[in-house]
């Protein structure tokens, strides 16, 4: 009888015990954050540089947008199909662990939708980054994608860094303390840009209310299209009931860009806001006319609407660029020697003075000039697509650096990539002074211009060995980078390097002119 006595005794000691081991767990995990993490890469666990850039500001706040109902995959890069499940359970993991990691120095608060907002446009409004999954639903009487939103606002004070997209675990650390060191800083290095920051912020929140008040026309139009196409109402009907409230709106863009006229003569970001606003007032004071004249059709005022909007987008992108500006890093690229270089020709190819000399001897040489004109316009917008898509929409600020000249302060990095002419001697010493100032140069050499595989039709077989090979063209490119890099211990071979096996093919088919 005793031995059970003792036994329960025991058993329920042990429970208590266990208990209290429990709740004194749960009180120190409160208190110390700790994780187990078993994988090789340390995917779960902190790096140290993230801890401390959670710790580094006090008082910023974190907004989480997750939608609810999120698919279980979406289609990724190239149509790839790309799995996102347990994705938003990670981000927001990786978040409260930083909030953890912070000692009470950043809030993680999740968005919800409201009455009035769905939680996908509040993120839109946010800057996030919206996806569709497979599911479409009907809505305003059209099939549309259902939108996802998974990304956060990081805001310290007035500054706001903005990760619009979350879908990739791998990079999630990476991405969230890469914001938290923008708001260090850019809290660090504001000073002395006070006028220029605050004119962006007014000039970003005048167009935006003047957008959304064409966008609120626009929808009105859509929600009366059937009575639009009975009565010949619509959106030009619209506006010009509404004039007045759309020129009070829309006439603080003008009010405003005359205050940011005077900044721009010391700052190039200022100085692209004050151009697209430019043109933004412009299609204000065009609809106003147009919405006044008596013959005006509505296709006209349609598509200056759009305009108006796409306009204003671009506004708005400049403003946020003046406002990410305070600590962000500039990448220069070098042009001048047929290397690489991602901006519009400042100048034209033939001068216009001397083509009307040329042309009034040779009317043939005006036609060849319109169509080198063309080409050339056309390489202008491929570079400014390039520089938007590969540089700008990845965060990064690019400066361009002509021949000659020398590299601005703000320049953290300066890229040479593929020079095929020789540099100066004023080239290579600017480029020595940037090195010796602490900064870092990355040269791409491009030494050799190559021709694979010159395919031919032959012109004595009929056969299966019609197709002929030509040689492989080889020739060197007149740069002198090589020489300049020895003396800073690296020396470039020069060598060609082919896998001969594992590769496809490649056909470069030569054209020939019958009879």
């Amino acid at each position: 009888m005793a031995t059970r006595r003792t036994i329960k005794r025991n058993a329920l000691f042990a429970l208590g015990l266990s208990i209290g081991i429990l709740v004194l767990a749960n009180i120190l995990v409160q208190w110390i954050p700790a994780r187990l993490d078993l994988t090789d890469s340390k995917r779960y666990s902190l790096s140290q540089v993230s801890k401390d850039a959670a710790r580094a500001l006090d008082g910023v706040e974190v907004r989480v947008f997750v939608s609810s109902d999120m698919p279980n995959s979406i289609s990724g890069p190239y149509g790839r199909k790309q799995d996102i499940r347990g994705v938003a359970r990670e981000f927001l993991d990786r978040l409260f662990e930083y909030e953890s990691r912070s000692g009470g120095r950043l809030t993680v608060t999740r968005v919800t939708a409201s009455s009035g907002m769905s939680l996908e446009d509040k993120a839109a409004e946010a800057k996030l980054e919206l996806f569709t999954g497979k599911e479409a639903e009907f809505e305003g009487g059209r099939l549309e994608f259902r939108r996802y939103a998974l990304g956060a606002t990081f805001q310290y004070k007035d500054h706001i860094e903005v990760l619009p997209l979350a879908l990739n675990p791998e990079t999630l650390e990476f991405e969230i303390t890469k914001r938290l060191t923008r708001l260090k800083e850019k809290a660090e290095l504001s000073g002395g840009m006070e006028a220029e920051l605050g004119i962006a912020f007014e000039m970003s929140k005048a167009v935006t209310a003047c957008n959304h008040k064409i966008i609120a026309y626009q929808k009105g139009q859509d929600a009366k299209a059937d009575l639009s196409a009975l009565v010949g109402s619509g959106l030009l009907s619209t506006i010009r009931e509404n004039i007045q409230d759309f020129k009070a709106t829309c006439d603080g863009v003008a009010a405003q860009l005359a205050l940011a006229k005077p900044l721009a003569r010391d700052n190039e970001l200022v100085e692209q806001m004050v151009e697209s606003a430019t043109a933004y007032v412009e299609a204000i004071d065009h609809m106003a006319h147009l919405v006044n004249a008596a013959d005006t059709n509505e296709q006209t005022v349609q598509m200056l609407a759009e305009r108006m909007v796409q306009i204003g987008e671009l506004v708005e992108g400049d403003a946020t660029a003046i406002k990410d500006s305070p600590g962000r890093k500039t990448i220069g690229f070098l042009c001048g020697h047929l290397e690489f270089c991602p901006f519009a020709d400042s100048k034209p190819l033939i001068q216009p003075e001397l083509l009307q000399i040329l042309g009034q001897t040779n009317p043939m040489i005006t036609q060849f000039a319109q169509v080198a004109a063309q080409i050339e316009q056309q390489i202008n917008q491929m570079n400014e697509q390039l520089r938007r898509s590969l540089f700008e929409r990845r965060e990064i600020r690019l400066k361009r650096v002509d021949a000659g000249q020398p590299v601005p302060d703000d320049v953290a990095v300066l890229v040479v990539f593929g020079a095929r002419r020789p540099m100066s001697e004023r080239d290579m010493y600017m480029i020595d002074q940037f090195l010796l100032s602490g900064r870092s140069v990355l040269v791409f050499l491009d030494t050799w211009d190559i021709a694979v595989f010159n395919l031919r039709t032959s012109d004595t077989s009929l056969g299966a060995d019609a197709l002929v090979a030509d040689k492989t063209h080889r020739q060197a490119w007149p740069t002198n980078l090589a020489d300049f890099l020895s003396h800073y211990g690296v020396k470039p071979e020069g060598t060609l390097v082919v896998e001969p096996n594992q590769h496809e093919a490649i056909t470069v088919l030569q054209m020939q002119r019958q009879g």
